[in-house]
């Protein structure tokens, strides 16, 4: 599971129509240290910093989701949207093998971690598709008879698609069994 934030400020301002989905994604590491008496997978069990539910998890996404707002009135008294920002921000956490492994087991981390970063890519392309969605549906609010009406749908609008993609999400690491079935693999 993904722990997500949603961030609600509000601001007025008169613009033109327009929505905007600003991303940004950091990936950490941890050192891997590969002992003469440990399988490669079990050297980053020892390694990894990522324990959820009593289990040890080789990669992890975090992602966080924000939006806001800008309205004004319309000439008849209600108030509709005339810009959005949907902000996306993530970290990606993963092994990284010490140096001085052998060519075999080095050709052997890197596809495994090919694979997991490529599975944790996935985990945060729900955060863009969530914040692209939310963003062009906010965006597309008809008029409200009042700004109070009107943020508290676009709110709405908002939590309900970050409730689906975690949804998904959920549904996505059951499906690949945690990347399993996308290569995210090493025998013991």
């Amino acid at each position: 599971m993904r722990i997500l934030f949603c961030l609600l400020p509000l601001s007025f301002a008169a613009a033109p129509a327009l929505g905007e989905v600003v991303q940004s994604l950091e990936v950490k590491t941890y050192n891997v240290s590969l002992r003469p008496d440990m399988s490669l997978r079990d050297a980053i069990s020892a390694a990894s910093p990522i324990r959820h539910g009593g289990k040890v998890f080789h990669g992890f996404t975090r992602w966080h989701v924000n939006w806001q707002l800008w309205w004004n009135n319309t000439p008849d008294g209600r108030c509709e949207i005339h810009k959005t920002q949907t902000r996306v921000t993530g970290v990606i956490t993963l092994p990284e093998l010490q140096q001085g492994a052998p060519v075999e087991v080095r050709q052997t981390f890197d596809r495994y971690v090919t694979a997991l970063r490529s599975h944790e890519m996935g985990h945060y392309q729900f955060a863009l598709d969530a914040a692209s969605q939310i963003d062009r549906q906010i965006l597309a609010l008809t008029p409200q008879a009042t700004c109070t009406l009107l943020e508290l749908t676009a709110n709405g609008i908002g939590r309900r698609i970050l409730e689906d993609a975690i949804r998904e999400e959920i549904e996505y690491d059951r499906r690949t069994r945690h990347g399993r079935t996308e290569g995210v693999t090493l025998t013991p």
